[in-house]
């Protein structure tokens, strides 16, 4: 029975996805590597344990699952980013300052966002990016967003929810068309 619930939140998380992962200039996130992993797979484990967290705590789990696969939609590599961190002028231009607003950006130029979706993006690196989010929903992401990038960069493991849902994104195409 409990495979069965397994199974069918990993079908609802997709389907609620899919036009995302679905769309061509999404899918080049593959191509980027995150710390251990791709940016894609980075992207849809903090967006899938987000929304098994939201589901728990009855919140807008189609925004966590939404904003969290599109928090990180920026489109280099991040690991090459060399800016002068002597004044704080220089550090506000660095990756973490410019990449949600960069991500937003491209996801509203592909995909129709609410504003719970707009702000998960926008403020998925708050602290570091001073200004408060206005949803619980962002609070989370961002939280489930800091703990995927120590798992991933501190014990420099693949995210295992993301390889189960790669291996039902392999057998289930209708998500990848």
């Amino acid at each position: 029975m409990e495979n069965f619930k397994k199974k069918q939140c990993r079908e609802t998380f997709l389907e609620t996805v899919s036009d995302i992962l679905q769309n061509p200039e999404y899918r080049k996130l593959a191509e980027f590597k995150h710390h251990s992993s791709s940016i894609l797979d980075h992207c849809l484990q903090v967006g899938y344990i987000s929304y098994l967290i939201g589901r728990r705590f009855h919140m807008d789990t189609t925004a966590l699952a939404r904003g969290g696969v599109l928090h990180d939609f920026f489109l280099y590599d991040w690991r090459s980013d060399r800016f002068d961190y002597s004044s704080f002028s220089a550090f506000k231009k660095s990756h973490a300052f410019r990449h949600p607003s960069i991500a937003l950006q491209n996801a509203e130029n592909c995909f129709d966002l609410n504003a719970r979706e707009k702000d998960i993006i926008l403020h998925h690196m708050w602290p570091v990016t001073i200004k408060p989010p206005h949803y619980k929903e962002t609070y989370l992401v961002s939280t489930v967003d800091k703990y995927t990038a120590c798992q991933e960069y501190i014990l420099r493991t693949e995210p295992n929810l993301s390889v189960e849902l790669k291996k039902m994104l392999q057998e289930s195409t209708q998500y990848l068309q």
